[in-house]
């Protein structure tokens, strides 16, 4: 990895976790291109999910703790 990544980790790292993650959601995007259908599939799963979770049957996992199994996994 280059000096300036480096250097662009550790500051990153400080931000607030929603800041990492509309930063890693920008960075993902810029990877990887979508198509409609792809997107509408996405919009799908992600209105099925919320409705589990707002109805109780599904219990979301905190930001924090997601981002901290992902730490461990990506070192």
């Amino acid at each position: 990895m280059s000096p300036i990544a480096e250097q662009l980790k550790i500051q990153l790292n400080d931000l607030p976790t929603v800041d990492r993650a509309a930063i890693a959601y920008y960075l993902l995007e810029t990877l990887t291109p979508i198509d409609e259908t792809d997107e509408e599939k996405l919009e799908t799963v992600l209105a099925e999910r919320w409705a589990q979770i707002e109805s109780g049957e599904e219990v979301g996992i905190p930001a924090e703790q997601v981002f901290a199994k992902l730490k461990v996994k990506l070192k």
